[in-house]
């Protein structure tokens, strides 16, 4: 219990763990102005022992300091959501750090573009030297949408992102709830309408070297109406949680959580050609790269048989140079392997064109293998009557047809 406590100072609110250290927000405490707020540090050396009370030495009534925190190692982020540096309940998040000692407000983070009613800091995370703060009434997308803003300690702590959803919607709530770990962010908007008003989703954002991607936008397998799924959310890559207090599995809102283990997400790519390159005499294989965290390299099949693993990082291309396209057609397939090194499904396969030129008498007969992988009306047959490389369109037949008597 607070060893300072006092009538609704609703000591315990929030709460977070980090190896020995506890810190405990009592959002409603009174010391630096009538439910100010404060938090709490214990230590465990054999038994859990009161270390340090803090509390915002210019609080304001209601600011709700304490009213979310978060350790890592010798550093806590404390959200004050009801600040009001912005505009009434703006909202602001602190940052403290302990020193061997003593625990002392390092910085305390505010947005530029704050407004009344953003409710900043209702939900902070901190990991090594960057912070989240969820900003779930904040206008950018549309109104109380919501936001994750990131801040990145380099000296000081400086807002380096405010990420939307990019289906952001009115009321959809960004950043009721978050966590960060490493270069990954959970963020709930539990009032996302998408399977029904308040069914919720959890969004997974993860950081390339230069940006915060939208990788995941995950829903309950029964969403429904109101079943306000990730409202609270939690992460232990690469295992991701979400709570939804209002699903009804064993009666109205008794509520369930839903775990997911993301080394199960494969994601899938598709070859978009796979041609001959006759003055090469090699063929060329292309596919998009979309951009992602999430997928490790990709692996081209040929015949059946893995040809290569290409890394995320490298083109998405690649010359076949083994190949020998003026003696066979060529089956292409792709796969990609994901973080985990779990194998994607096989793309739509891919086949070159082989094409056949026999004699007879004066006329030509050509004959070629079909190709596969995308749809398309019709061959077109060129040829080049000098041996200069310019070609001449000659003739154009239904994809169906894989011959043509050239009498020309």
């Amino acid at each position: 219990m607070a060893p300072s406590g006092d009538v609704n100072d609703q000591f315990g609110f929030s709460v977070a763990l980090y190896n020995d250290v506890l810190a405990i927000g009592s959002f409603r405490d009174d010391q630096s102005a009538n439910d100010a707020g404060a938090v709490y540090f214990f230590r465990n050396t054999g038994n859990w022992t009161f270390e340090q009370k803090v509390a915002y030495s210019m609080g304001q009534p209601d600011d709700f300091f304490g009213y979310a925190v978060d350790l890592d190692a010798d550093q806590c982020i404390i959200g004050a959501y009801l600040d009001d540096d912005n505009g009434t309940n703006s909202g602001s998040a602190f940052i403290y750090a302990f020193d061997g000692s003593v625990w002392s407000q390092e910085q305390k983070l505010v947005p530029s573009n704050g407004a009344s009613g953003d409710a900043f800091g209702f939900s902070v995370s901190i990991d090594g030297d960057y912070a989240v703060c969820g900003a779930y009434a904040m206008d950018i997308a549309a109104s109380a949408a919501g936001v994750v803003s990131v801040w990145k300690r380099n000296g000081t702590w400086t807002e380096v992102a405010q990420i939307t959803a990019s289906d952001a919607a009115t009321d959809d709530w960004l950043g009721y709830s978050v966590q960060l770990q490493d270069s990954t962010i959970l963020a709930g908007a539990f009032h996302n309408d998408d399977l029904g008003s308040e069914s919720g989703s959890m969004y997974l954002f993860r950081y390339d070297g230069a940006n915060w991607i939208e990788e995941l936008n995950v829903f309950a397998s029964d969403g429904d109406l109101t079943k306000e799924f990730a409202k609270v959310v939690a992460m232990d890559w690469p295992y991701v949680f979400a709570g939804s207090a209002k699903n009804n599995p064993n009666g109205t809102n008794s509520g369930s959580a839903y775990a997911y283990d993301l080394c199960t997400y494969r994601p899938a790519q598709q070859i978009c050609v796979a041609t001959v390159d006759t003055m090469s005499n090699q063929n060329r294989v292309f596919w998009n790269k979309p951009v992602t965290t999430l997928i490790d390299s990709f692996h081209l099949i040929r015949d059946g048989s893995e040809l290569t693993a290409i890394p995320y990082g490298q083109f998405a291309s690649y010359e076949d140079f083994s190949a020998q396209p003026n003696l066979a057609a060529y089956e292409y397939e792709l796969i990609t392997k994901n973080f985990c090194g779990v194998p994607s499904d096989t793309s739509t396969l891919h086949r070159t064109i082989f094409l056949e030129a026999q004699p007879s008498g004066s006329d030509v007969i050509l004959n070629w293998t079909p190709a596969a992988g995308f749809t398309f009306p019709y061959y077109r047959t060129w040829r080049d009557d000098n041996g200069d490389g310019n070609y001449t369109l000659i003739f154009a037949t239904l994809s169906g047809q894989l011959t043509y008597t050239d009498m020309g």
